[in-house]
C-alpha cells in the first residue's frame, strides 16, 4: 500500500559499511539526504534537530519517542506529515506574493494575467516542496488537489468547492486506486468535506471561521479517529489553534528559508533554523502544558456499527443553522461512546494469541478481568510489538487495565513490549519469571502453586518451583487455565528439562484442550512424554515468517499431527482467537488472516 517492499534494521556489534552515494541513480534520495545531513550539522546537539528535519523533507526516524507522544496526545501530529496543510501554505503564499510581484509590472500583465502566473508559481512551488518531502502518498494527494484548483484558475473557471474536491477525489483514485485503503485517504477527503459542510452559509469574521474550522474537524473526525486510531485527543481544537499558524506561518517558512539559506548563505541558514527550533521550544511548552490535563486524552473503541449513526448525528448536528432540531444530532452520537465490545459469559473465557511475529503476546479474557501473557519483542526504537499490536488490540477489545500481567522470562521477545504496555494504562499485578527491572515496580515472581480464580475460571501456575535452578528457558512460567468448557496450557519457552519435572511431579494437572507448544516448536521442546501427558486436541504456534530459527521443526510438528492434534501457527492464520465457553466447549474461531483476506493476499 505504502510501496515499501521491505524493512530493515543494523544490529549492534555488527561490522557495517555505508554505501557509496549513487547520485545518478537516486538523485532525489541523494538530495534530501544531502538536505538532512546539513541540516543535522547545523542543528548538532538541537533536541528538535528530528521535528525540523521532518517539516524540511519529510524524514520523521529523527523525532524522539516523547516528542511523538506529544504530538499525538494534542492532535498535532498531522503537522509534521508534509501533506495539504504543508504545500497548500506554501503554495498560497507563492500565489499571493507571486501575484503580486506580477502586477507590479504592466508589461508582463498585458502578457500573460497574473492570476494565471501566481497559479503555475503556485504549482511549482507545491511540486519543488513535494519532491524534497519524498513524494509520499500524502503529497501525492495534496498535489493532485493542488492541481485541480490551479488548473481551475488557468482555465479561468468558476468552480464550486464541492466540485473541486470531487474532481479531486477523482484524480486521486485514477492516480492511485489502492489509496482508499489507507486511513490518512479518508481522514484528509472527510476533513474537507466537513469544513465545506460546516462552513456553508456562515460569513463571518476569518477569525471566527478558523475557531469553528478547529471545532469542525475535532467533532467531524472524532468517528473516524476513534475507531482506526482508539483515542481522541480532546483538546485537539485548542492545540491546533495556536499550533497550525504558529507552524505554518512562522516555522515552516523559517525552516524553508534556513535549508535554502545553508547553500547560498549558511549563517543566515543556521540563524534562521536556530529561530525555528526556539518558536518549537515555545509551542512544546504550550502543548505540554495542554497534554498534562486530565481530560486531554480519551481511549475508546467503538463498536463498528455505531459509526453509521455518528455519521448521521455528525450531519444533522452540523447543518446549517435553521434546521429543526439539530440538538438530536447529539443523541445519535451518544452510541459511540456508550457501546461497548463484547465480554466472554460468565465461567466462560476467551484466548486470544497475537501474531507478534519471532515472540509471544497472548490475552485471557474472562467475564470482568484480563490477564496477558507476554508482550512481545521491541527491536530498537522502530519496532515495539507492546506499542503496534498488543495495546491496539486491547483497546480494541475495550480493555483500559490489566488484572495481571505475566512475563514468563527476560528474553526479549517475550518482555520487550512491556514498558510501552505499563505506560499505556495501570496493571494491578504484575508475576514475573524474569529478574526484577526499574520498568516493573512492584512486580511479584511466578511461581508454582500461585492460583485464584476470576468468574468461574481457574488459574494456576504449574512453573517454575522455588528451588528451580535451570536455564533460563527453562526458568518460563508455566500457567493453566481452565474453565467449564475446557481447559488451556500456556508453556512459554520451557524445553525438555522442565517438560520433564513438570511430567514427574504434575502429571495430573497437566491435562489441557488448548496448548501453547513450548518455545515456539523448537526440537529441545515438546517431547513426547509431555506432549502425551498434555494431550491436547488443538495446539498453537506464535513465530515469525520464515524466521531465521527456522521455527516451528517439520519433526516436532510431525509429532502433533501424529497425535491427531489439530495446530494452529500465527504465520498461517495471523492472531488466533478460541473461545472456551460451558455449554458449547471449545471453539476456534477464523483467524485474522482468514476473516480480513483480500484478493491480494496469498
Amino acid at each position: 500500500l505504502q510501496g515499501i517492499q521491505a524493512t530493515g534494521y543494523v544490529r549492534a556489534g555488527r561490522a557495517a559499511q555505508r554505501l557509496e552515494d549513487a547520485p545518478l541513480s537516486h538523485p532525489l534520495d541523494a538530495l534530501r539526504e544531502a538536505v538532512a545531513r546539513r541540516i543535522g550539522q547545523a542543528l548538532e546537539g538541537d533536541h528538535n534537530r528530528g521535528i525540523l528535519t521532518a517539516l524540511a523533507i519529510g524524514a520523521r526516524h529523527g523525532i524522539e519517542r516523547s516528542q511523538w507522544r506529544l504530538l499525538l496526545d494534542t492532535g498535532t501530529n498531522h503537522l509534521l506529515a508534509i501533506s495539504g496543510l504543508h504545500i497548500g501554505l506554501i503554495a498560497g503564499l507563492v500565489y499571493l506574493l507571486g501575484g503580486r510581484a506580477w502586477r507590479l509590472s504592466p508589461r508582463l500583465c498585458r502578457r500573460w494575467p497574473a492570476p494565471h502566473a501566481a497559479a503555475l508559481l503556485a504549482l511549482a512551488s507545491g511540486l519543488a516542496y513535494a519532491l524534497l518531502a519524498g513524494l509520499s502518498l500524502p503529497t501525492q494527494r495534496a498535489l493532485i488537489m493542488l492541481g485541480v484548483v490551479m488548473g481551475a484558475v488557468l482555465l479561468d473557471r468558476a468552480v464550486r468547492p464541492g466540485h473541486t474536491l470531487a474532481v479531486a477525489l477523482l484524480g486521486v483514485l485514477v492516480w492511485d486506486p489502492l489509496a482508499v485503503l489507507s486511513v490518512s485517504f479518508w481522514m484528509s477527503f472527510t476533513a474537507v468535506a466537513v469544513i465545506l459542510y460546516g462552513l456553508t452559509g456562515r460569513s463571518r469574521a476569518p477569525w471566527w471561521q478558523w475557531g469553528r474550522v478547529q471545532w469542525l474537524l475535532a467533532l467531524g473526525l472524532l468517528p473516524l479517529t476513534l475507531y482506526a486510531f482508539q483515542r481522541a485527543a480532546l483538546l485537539a481544537p485548542v492545540a491546533n489553534l495556536l499550533a497550525v499558524p504558529w507552524v505554518g506561518w512562522l516555522i515552516v517558512p523559517l525552516v524553508l528559508l534556513g535549508t535554502a539559506g545553508l547553500y547560498l548563505w549558511p549563517a543566515l541558514g543556521g540563524l534562521a533554523l536556530q529561530l525555528a527550533s526556539g518558536a518549537m521550544d515555545l509551542m512544546w511548552r504550550v502543548l505540554e502544558a495542554l497534554a498534562g490535563l486530565p481530560v486531554a486524552l480519551w481511549h475508546h473503541q467503538p463498536v463498528a456499527w455505531t459509526l453509521i449513526p455518528a455519521g448521521a448525528g455528525l450531519a444533522w448536528l452540523l447543518a446549517p443553522r435553521g434546521w429543526p432540531a439539530r440538538w438530536l444530532g447529539a443523541v445519535l452520537l451518544l452510541p459511540l461512546g456508550l457501546v461497548t465490545p463484547p465480554r466472554p459469559a460468565a465461567g466462560a473465557f476467551w484466548f486470544t494469541l497475537l501474531d507478534v511475529g519471532q515472540g509471544l503476546a497472548a490475552v485471557v479474557q474472562t467475564r470482568t478481568h484480563t490477564l496477558v501473557f507476554d508482550t512481545g519483542a521491541r527491536v530498537g526504537d522502530g519496532l515495539d510489538m507492546g506499542e503496534a499490536v498488543l495495546i491496539p488490540f486491547l483497546r480494541w477489545q475495550g480493555i483500559d487495565r490489566i488484572d495481571t500481567l505475566v512475563i514468563t522470562h527476560a528474553d526479549n521477545d517475550h518482555s520487550g513490549g512491556a514498558p510501552a504496555l505499563l505506560a499505556a494504562m495501570p496493571v494491578a499485578r504484575v508475576l514475573s519469571g524474569a529478574p526484577p527491572t526499574p520498568a516493573r515496580q512492584g512486580e511479584q515472581p511466578c511461581l508454582a502453586g500461585q492460583g485464584w480464580a476470576w468468574d468461574g475460571v481457574a488459574f494456576e501456575v504449574l512453573h517454575p518451583p522455588a528451588a528451580w535452578s535451570g536455564g533460563e528457558n527453562d526458568r518460563s512460567c508455566v500457567l493453566r487455565v481452565a474453565g467449564a468448557g475446557g481447559a488451556a496450557l500456556l508453556s512459554a519457552d520451557i524445553e525438555t528439562p522442565a517438560e520433564t519435572w513438570l511430567v514427574q511431579t504434575r502429571s495430573g494437572d497437566l491435562g489441557a484442550d488448548i496448548l501453547l507448544i513450548p518455545h515456539h516448536g523448537s526440537r529441545t521442546s515438546s517431547s513426547e512424554a509431555f506432549v502425551d501427558a498434555v494431550g491436547p486436541g488443538i495446539a498453537l504456534v506464535s513465530a515469525g515468517y520464515r524466521n531465521r530459527f527456522g521455527l516451528p521443526r517439520p519433526e516436532v510438528l510431525a509429532r502433533y499431527k501424529t497425535r491427531g492434534v489439530r495446530v494452529l501457527d500465527t504465520v498461517a492464520q495471523g492472531a488466533i482467537r478460541i473461545a472456551v465457553h460451558p455449554d458449547t466447549g471449545v471453539r476456534v474461531h477464523p483467524g485474522y488472516r482468514g476473516q480480513s483476506r483480500h484478493y491480494w493476499t496469498p
